[in-house]
């Protein structure tokens, strides 16, 4: 069966169409990466470094493929769970290859290279707790609006329904649509040191900038000092969102 908590805020409607979706997967990597994202336009996005399917002898493969939503959960186990993704896009197979985009994300980060590499998740907190007071005071609920998650590493991530922020039309008008919606929110907050990825658009034009979401509860895994270290995407509850302190969050999603 596949993921169904990855595709949430699908309707009853878009989750009975054929709908097909691309994956991702890295090893870990030093803090000093950064992906090729040049082309995230593409049809079939690929990115330095990551697989994107599996061979026809059952190896990972650079090679793009589409594959049916229920694909993820085996695309999880062939990658251990570690740094799996899933695309932005899905497309629908049955009605004339329409894209839909989502969840429209808001990916909120905190880190800094000044004296060597630095993240501050308690600033992130501090943004993420005003972005989800805005959404709920737009009238969006958690849980059926929106959703919020702790990335495992330097910030959190808020999923939010499209449709209930006014997103649809076709991949074009979702993009653009999306881009305004994000600097919208983000022009109500206090950001400090904190960063919101402008995932939709630049200063060049509206573009899908991110072309891959990390999987729910999927590992966080990245090269420390002293090797791989892992930490688990994990959802983070409004009440919990409200009284936890970063470390607390940052500890429910250490590995045991």
């Amino acid at each position: 069966m596949s993921e169904a908590s990855d595709f949430w805020w699908l309707s009853d409607a878009e989750a009975n169409q054929d709908l097909v979706v691309g994956v991702g997967h890295h090893e870990p990597f030093t803090d000093e990466y950064e992906p090729d994202l040049s082309a995230p336009n593409a049809a079939e996005p690929t990115i330095r470094g990551w697989k994107h399917s599996l061979g026809d002898s059952g190896d990972l493969s650079e090679l793009f493929r589409w594959y049916p939503l229920e694909f993820l959960h085996r695309w999880r186990s062939e990658c251990r769970v570690r740094n799996v993704y899933r695309t932005v896009r899905l497309v629908s197979r049955e009605n004339a290859g329409r894209v839909l985009l989502g969840p429209f994300l808001i990916d909120i980060d905190n880190q800094g290279w000044t004296n060597g590499y630095s993240e501050d998740v308690g600033a992130a907190l501090d943004v993420v707790r005003q972005t989800a007071h805005l959404l709920a005071g737009r009238g969006l609920k958690n849980g059926r609006d929106f959703r919020v998650f702790f990335s495992g590493r330097k910030g959190f991530n808020i999923e939010v329904v499209p449709s209930s922020l006014g997103i649809d039309g076709d991949e074009r008008a979702q993009i653009t649509t999306s881009a305004r919606v994000l600097e919208e929110i983000v022009g109500t907050l206090t950001l400090g040191a904190t960063n919101v990825d402008r995932i939709y658009g630049n200063r060049f034009g509206y573009r899908l900038k991110y072309p891959y979401i990390r999987l729910h509860n999927s590992l966080n895994c990245w090269k420390g000092p002293s090797g791989a270290l892992c930490r688990q995407r994990i959802e983070v509850s409004l009440p919990d969102l409200s009284n936890l302190r970063a470390a607390q969050i940052i500890e429910r999603s250490e590995l045991t």
